[in-house]
């Protein structure tokens, strides 16, 4: 019997290059909007890169810009951030968001194509 990791995620993470907004408040109190561009994402949360640091537990005003299509469009929810870290080339911060209000929808792509 193999015992299940515990901090094993629910949903598969995708790495993705879609450009998105946040707004919110940083580390200092200071509002901010920003564009930037997720580099994986989820059904339940994202992460990106921003010069801004943010405290954990900070929420966070997300609008994510997907392709056009048939599913296209712009998903837009509340975030809260739930992982901050320097950068590892130290130019910036890496923030993991968990998606509060409505989850990312799940977007099948034939292979075939």
């Amino acid at each position: 019997m193999t015992e299940q990791k515990t901090n094993e995620r629910r949903h598969r993470r995708v790495h993705a290059g879609l450009l998105m907004v946040v707004r919110g408040e940083d580390h200092h109190g200071h509002r901010f909007e920003e564009q930037t561009t997720c580099y994986d994402i989820s059904r339940t949360g994202a992460s990106f890169s921003t010069e801004r640091e943010l405290e954990a537990g900070a929420n966070l005003e997300v609008v994510i810009t997907m392709e056009a299509g048939p599913r296209g469009g712009d998903f837009d929810t509340l975030a809260r951030v739930v992982r901050v870290a320097e950068a590892k080339d130290g130019g910036g911060w890496e923030v993991g968001i968990q998606f509060v209000e409505r989850r990312f929808p799940r977007i099948f792509v034939s292979e075939s194509a």
